[in-house]
């Protein structure tokens, strides 16, 4: 076997920065799972931290991501749509969720001025749970919302009481208007 490394001018903490940065984006995919016992769902990683709801065994969780907050994930329980962390002990991590990567947002003509604008409709019967770059909206069940956006790609995390999450990612262009329909569909 060859050693790559030899042959480099790199330093050792230059290839453990990398590989750390590597692992992080590993772990920033998101699963599905369920609990394995009953569960408190915390506001902080801690079993000190107030609890904010009660998830029963065999309750599908969607795990955020696989980082490791001191023994605890961060997580959506599916059924009430509520968000905290529960112990990685009580917890089986299942299948991955994939990302959708474009064609969400439908363009939508041009915005007022140049900062791009999604207008997103609720058109389902659920409290709607959006999760846009590091910005976190609730929309009213049949309501729309224009929200505005930064320009480049907006990650995008999408969650209501009793449905799978959807996350993904979205390229927003400057001077742009668009807009995003939920709706429910069973598969």
């Amino acid at each position: 076997m060859i050693n790559l490394f030899r042959y480099l001018p790199i330093k050792p903490y230059v290839i453990a920065l990398v590989l750390s940065f590597l692992s992080s984006m590993a772990s920033a995919q998101s699963y599905m799972g369920y609990t394995i016992k009953n569960s408190l769902l915390k506001t902080t990683p801690s079993p000190g931290g107030i609890t904010v709801g009660k998830v029963p065994v065999s309750s599908n969780i969607f795990l955020i991501s696989l980082y490791n907050y001191s023994g605890y994930y961060n997580v959506i329980d599916v059924t009430t749509n509520k968000e905290g962390y529960i112990a990685k002990a009580n917890l089986k991590v299942g299948k991955e969720v994939l990302k959708s990567e474009g064609g969400l947002f439908s363009a939508n003509g041009d915005a007022k001025g140049t900062v791009p604008d999604v207008e997103i409709y609720n058109n389902t019967s659920k409290v709607l749970t959006l999760k846009l770059s590091d910005s976190t909206y609730t929309i009213a069940p049949n309501s729309k919302n224009v929200i505005a956006l930064a320009i480049g790609n907006c990650e995008y995390r999408a969650s209501a009481p009793g449905v799978m999450p959807m996350i993904g990612i979205e390229s927003v262009e400057g001077g742009h208007s668009y807009q995003w329909q939920f709706y429910l569909s069973k598969k």
